[in-house]
This record gives structure tokens, C-alpha cells and sequence, in this order.
């Protein structure tokens, strides 16, 4: 990355905390109903055509993540994530993850978000004392999930749901589904629907006390451990 992005991406990390500074003080009362999913629906209400990523090339705008949020969140619904319920994400840093995690809160689970440096013992671990039912995989992740799969206690192959991978193309990806007895997780999201019907969706009862996401440390001084 060069000066010139580093400036430009410090300048929207700045600007993007400046515009969440009112809502600071409402997040730290306990009866708040306050998640990432009504951060998101109350910024596509304001600031709609906004954006609310820049990655590479790629710019989505509130209102379009609202929508993919949206999708993604009936799609996880239909595989049977329920409310409380336990989701590992095991993705790189790239639109999808945030996509995964909103789409789970807007369903009130949670996400057990895995650093992804990890590999065997520290792996199987964080998997395992997480106690999800699902595991959410970037195809790019693929090989490590499938060497430990038959040391966890939980997830079988049944259970995993590749992420396609945005610098593979398609039929890379396509290998990487035959070689693997894993989900497609796109085939279960229905994206060329123009809207979600939300009814099926939790009503809005949780609070900033309410588990959002469990997040693994890297394990530098032992096996790693899990922030709420």
C-alpha cells in the first residue's frame, strides 16, 4: 500500500469515527438495544448511497450492505442458525467476513470469529471450546479445516459452509468444492431478490449485554483465548 492509500484509507477510519460519536455514550447502558445490525440499518437510513466499505477496488455502499446483510442473514436462517445460536468464522479480512458477522447478529448468534494465522492444536481448540454447530469457511482456508476435521467434536464436514474466495475465479473455486465434502454457502443465499422479508427474523430484544461475538486471540502465550 502506498502513503497516498494509507493516508486516504487513516482519513475514512477518522471520518467514520466521528459520525459514530453520538451513538457512543447510548452503547455502554445495559437495556440499549443496541448491535451491528441496527448500526448498519440506522446508517442505511441516513446515509443510504454513503460508502460503508472500501476494499481494493470494490466500494458498497450502506444501503447495498444493508442488502447483503439482509440476503445472507435469510440464507443462515434456512440452514437452521437460530437465535443464540454458535457460529465459527474462519475468513480473511475482505467484505464477506463483515457481511457474516452483521447477517449473524441481525439473527442474534454469534459469532466465534477465529484468528487465522491459527493451524492444528491451537485450531482444533478454538473450534472445539467454541462449541458452534456451523462453521463459516473461506474457500481459501479450505485445506486447513479439512486436516483437523476429524479432531473436532462438534463440526463434521456437514456442518462447514465454504466463502468463495474473491481472487479465485469460479472454476477454481468449483475444484476446491469437489475436493472437499463441504457446503457451498452461496447456493443457499438468494441474491437476486430484491428484498427480505424480515418477519422471520428475531424481533429486536437484545441488548449491548447480549453476547455479540467471541474473538480468539492469536495464542502467543499459550493456547488462545476468547474476548466477548
Amino acid at each position: 500500500m502506498s502513503l497516498a492509500d494509507k493516508i486516504h484509507t487513516r482519513r475514512l477510519e477518522f471520518a467514520a469515527m466521528l459520525r459514530s460519536a453520538p451513538y457512543i455514550p447510548g452503547m455502554f447502558f445495559p437495556k440499549t438495544n443496541w448491535t451491528p445490525s441496527t448500526f448498519l440499518d440506522l446508517q442505511a437510513k441516513k446515509r443510504p448511497n454513503s460508502p460503508a466499505i472500501q476494499y481494493k477496488d470494490i466500494t458498497i455502499t450502506w444501503i447495498e450492505l444493508q442488502k447483503q446483510v439482509d440476503q445472507t442473514a435469510a440464507g443462515l436462517s434456512k440452514i437452521g442458525i437460530n437465535k443464540d445460536d454458535k457460529v465459527t468464522i474462519l475468513l480473511d479480512n475482505r467484505p464477506e467476513f463483515l457481511v457474516m458477522v452483521l447477517a449473524l447478529s441481525r439473527l442474534q448468534a454469534i459469532s466465534v470469529l477465529i484468528n487465522t494465522g491459527l493451524i492444528g492444536k491451537a485450531l482444533i481448540h478454538c473450534i472445539n471450546i467454541g462449541k458452534a454447530r456451523i462453521c463459516l469457511v473461506g474457500s481459501e482456508h479450505s485445506e486447513k479445516i479439512a486436516g483437523v476435521l476429524d479432531q473436532l467434536d462438534m463440526v463434521t464436514a456437514d456442518s462447514i459452509y465454504l466463502v468463495k474466495d474473491t481472487d479465485i475465479d469460479t472454476e477454481q473455486y468449483e475444484e476446491t468444492l469437489s475436493a472437499n465434502p463441504f457446503h457451498d454457502l452461496d447456493s443457499h443465499i438468494n441474491k437476486t431478490s430484491a428484498s427480505i422479508d424480515r418477519s422471520n427474523f428475531p424481533k429486536r430484544n437484545a441488548t449491548v449485554m447480549d453476547i455479540c461475538s467471541y474473538i480468539y486471540t492469536s495464542g502467543t502465550t499459550g493456547l488462545p483465548k476468547p474476548a466477548i
